[in-house]
């Protein structure tokens, strides 16, 4: 099922949600776990600046979307497909761009978060879902898509930052609907789709030809 189904106010509901997910968890970070490893190369405090840095980049590009460009992609899942996520210089730029902003967010990092996240509140309530179009990294797709897109990330580096911290993982279940939604769209693969299939039936399965990533 292609994650198009989803109704405007389950994707812009679940996208808040995951914001308030991540920032309550952040509430929740001791200024001793900073430097404990996290996910790849990062540090819980470069994580938590990879994931600040996607919500300031999300308010950026709500405050420069257009309604008068067509879309180069429709949905979430066309974006997973349209877009190397493995190419090394993206990786490259994404790693880098968490370790620096996790240095300039560490001394006041629960501020930040609560201030983004308001921002992002207030500007969500003044944006047509329908009608504008966002512009991210050369790439045009409907806000309502990129919402998915990000809320996505905010669930998957929650259980990131969790697992790190030893915290349940316990998002919110209109995050969780989205990013099934998208997940299984995404699987459209004949390898995942068979991985898929494995995987929710209990089976034995390669977590690598399941990934989206």
């Amino acid at each position: 099922m292609s994650s198009e189904t989803l109704p405007t106010n389950l994707t812009l509901e679940a996208f808040l949600k995951a914001c308030l997910d991540f920032k309550n968890t952040v509430d929740e970070v001791s200024l001793d776990s900073y430097d404990v490893k996290a996910v790849g190369t990062w540090s819980v405090i470069s994580l938590l600046g990879h994931v600040f840095r996607g919500l300031a980049s999300t308010l950026t590009y709500l405050n420069s979307g257009q309604s008068d460009v067509q879309p180069q992609v429709r949905t979430a899942e066309e974006f997973y497909s349209a877009v190397n996520l493995k190419d090394p210089k993206l990786l490259d730029r994404v790693e880098m761009g968490g370790i620096n902003e996790g240095e300039l967010i560490r001394d006041n990092l629960v501020i930040h978060f609560e201030e983004i996240v308001e921002k992002l509140q207030m500007k969500l309530f003044d944006v047509d879902l329908k009608a504008v179009i966002v512009i991210m990294n050369e790439i045009t797709i409907p806000v309502e898509e990129y919402l998915k897109i990000r809320t996505v990330e905010l669930t998957v580096h929650l259980l990131d930052l969790c697992t790190a911290l030893g915290l349940k993982f316990r998002p919110s279940t209109q995050a969780l609907k989205v990013c099934v939604e998208v997940m299984v769209g995404c699987s459209n693969q004949y390898e995942k789709m068979i991985n898929l299939v494995a995987a929710l039936s209990g089976r034995q399965f390669d977590p690598k030809e399941l990934s989206i990533f």
